[in-house]
């Protein structure tokens, strides 16, 4: 029973170092580099354009290269970091050609966000999104079904030129806190 109470008195401070050095490693905050993995020539393209605060014109890069997953562009969008790395007028993305189903669902946007000719390959779903500034689509093209129902965008919203190939896309309830450039 000695031999016990005294194992545990010497491995109390090396396990309460482990578990403290473990908490820290959780709480603290990875950067926009750890969080954001790119996966393709486009996705490391936009992730060098934020780092040096300049837009990201994919259509420098071959037409094969462009593609950006859904989900890089989503966590893109949502994180908080992202803010102290981008340029003043916001996230611009021309010519992308997103792959995968673009979800936004009830998702809070810190930043100004115009994604320009870009092309939507699969399902966008801004339900009941908060844009908190602009959202910009213009000229884009959606294969797919497109759902802004109950989006609330802070400031204006372009979606000027767009292609809609499924004809389903629903713009119920959107609330506008600038102007709306409608579809033409």
């Amino acid at each position: 029973m000695r031999i016990q109470l005294h194992f545990m008195r010497i491995a109390t401070f090396p396990i309460a170092s482990i578990l403290l050095t473990l908490l820290v490693a959780v709480v603290s905050r990875p950067t926009l580099a750890a969080e954001l993995k790119a996966e393709s020539d486009g996705e490391r393209y936009v992730l060098t354009q934020l780092k040096e605060y300049e837009f990201a014109d994919l259509a420098v890069l071959p037409k094969d290269k462009r593609q950006v997953r859904a989900s890089f562009l989503t966590e893109l969008l949502i994180s908080p970091d992202v803010d102290k790395k981008i340029h003043l007028r916001g996230i611009w993305i021309n010519d992308a050609i997103v792959t995968g189903d673009f979800d936004l669902i009830s998702r809070d946007i810190p930043n100004d966000v115009s994604l320009v000719n870009c092309t939507f390959q699969q399902d966008v779903d801004l339900t009941d999104a908060h844009f908190v500034k602009g959202l910009r689509l213009s000229d884009s093209k959606f294969n797919h079904s497109a759902y802004f129902s109950g989006a609330v965008i802070g400031s204006d919203l372009m979606v000027d030129n767009c292609i809609f190939m499924a004809l389903k896309a629903r713009f119920n309830d959107v609330q506008v806190g600038g102007q709306l450039w409608s579809l033409s």
